[in-house]
């Protein structure tokens, strides 16, 4: 009589759905076993503000773009010249050019190596270019290391290529600012000052 008593309530047993390991979540939205929690109120304040603005970043001390640093060397012992320019705020593009004594000009065009998320700074950078071998604009240079009176100059430009600043220094930079603003259509030569 006991077996048929066992049978009986197990033949009663509905299947339950086991959730194992239980839901992460704090309520069950799909349907299945009920935790008895509530979900929250999906009308809130909370949940339909819009979030946040992406703040700003604070802008740099100065035009955007102009020159901070500037070196144009040339290592012997590598025989090649490295130019490294650092702006203040974001720049679009720079450039460097040497100047002769005898008036030759190079021009260069320097490629962005770093940049601070914020806006402070960009730093672009050419070279090591060859140095005492044709001239061929970022990769070689006709200006050999130790060539006295030599003159250097960076240009800086804006997102959408306006002129934003121009350092001439070295042995003539009045000459090299002629020169670079002869090469030049939108330069003139009041445009450069010196670093």
């Amino acid at each position: 009589m006991r077996a048929i008593a066992i049978t009986v309530l197990l033949a009663g047993c509905q299947p339950a759905q086991v959730h194992f390991p239980p839901d992460l979540w704090v309520w069950d939205t799909g349907g299945g076993w009920d935790t008895g929690l509530e979900p929250p109120d999906t009308a809130s304040p909370t949940d339909t503000a819009e979030p946040p603005p992406v703040p700003t970043p604070p802008a740099p001390t100065g035009p955007l773009g102009s020159v901070d640093t500037a070196r144009y060397v040339c290592t012997p012992a590598n025989d090649a010249w490295l130019v490294e320019v650092t702006t203040a705020g974001w720049a679009g593009t720079a450039s460097a050019s040497v100047r002769t004594s005898t008036g030759d000009l190079e021009t260069h065009p320097l490629v962005l190596i770093d940049s601070d998320p914020s806006g402070g700074w960009d730093r672009y950078q050419a070279g090591p270019m060859a140095a005492g071998a044709t001239a061929e604009p970022g990769v070689s240079s006709a200006v050999a290391c130790g060539t006295d009176g030599l003159s250097f100059g960076v240009v800086t430009r804006g997102r959408v290529g306006q002129l934003v600043d121009c350092r001439v220094w070295g042995a003539d930079p009045t000459g090299l600012a002629d020169a670079m603003a002869a090469a030049v259509s939108d330069l003139t030569a009041a445009d450069c000052t010196p670093l």
